[in-house]
């Protein structure tokens, strides 16, 4: 296990960004090698440290949580044949599923940690739906309290711009059930990302997350109301 990112993979991923080719990656496949591997060993660490924060998630291999690095093009314009990144989804099904769990986005000059989960699918979006309905003051709590704050940001990736037909909220948290999930991420300099001890901030600010995750876990064992929209 390592406490951070090593340079070598910002380096190896800033390079790709560059030569996003079969021929250069081949050229260049001990590089990946060597770099996935220092990476695995990080998700080892973070997996150990999700696991003092929530054990509900369960331990894991670290290959379970990672992402493959080649890229679906079939449906895509952008035919790059190779992520620019590197990730892993910490959870109670590693990488798979919809319950939520702890994400780590390492890319160069755009990194990031983010909980929770996203395109849900129509039943569990219904069920968080419902469930910011019949507690949004305990969702508010969490989203506004000065130690999530003081870090992190509720995502308003595909927030709808309207609410959705069916849900009746109080004014003041009409605007939380147009999320159609709930992640609340931290950006990160690749100078944090590589220096000595960068596990225990990403631990801290999962642990900051935990609450969120918490409710939405919660959320997906509610029984969602039968006449309001999918």
């Amino acid at each position: 296990m390592t406490d951070h990112i090593d340079p070598s993979i910002i380096s190896f991923l800033t390079e790709l960004k560059l030569n996003n080719n079969k021929d250069w990656f081949l050229a260049n496949r001990q590089r990946y090698d060597a770099a996935k591997s220092l990476f695995l060993s990080f998700v080892e660490q973070m997996i150990a440290d999700v696991n003092a924060i929530d054990a509900s998630i369960g331990h894991h291999e670290p290959a379970e949580c990672i992402y493959r690095i080649n890229r679906d093009i079939r449906f895509s314009p952008d035919k790059s044949p190779y992520k620019r990144h590197f990730a892993a989804f910490v959870s109670p099904d590693g990488r798979q599923g919809t319950l939520p769990g702890y994400y780590l986005h390492v890319q160069p000059g755009e990194s990031f940690f983010s909980s929770g989960n996203c395109c849900l699918t129509a039943e569990p979006l219904k069920r968080l739906r419902t469930e910011i309905a019949n507690f949004p003051e305990d969702l508010h709590a969490i989203v506004t309290s000065p130690t999530f704050r003081s870090r992190l940001t509720l995502s308003d990736q595909d927030k709808l711009k309207t609410a959705p037909r069916g849900f009746h909220v109080d004014e003041k948290y009409a605007d939380y059930i147009k999320y159609k999930t709930l992640c609340a991420t931290v950006s990160y300099s690749d100078e944090e990302l590589t220096a000595p001890g960068f596990a225990r901030k990403l631990a801290a600010d999962m642990a900051l997350a935990r609450p969120l995750n918490d409710f939405f876990r919660r959320a997906l064992e509610t029984e969602p109301d039968d006449d309001v929209a999918l």
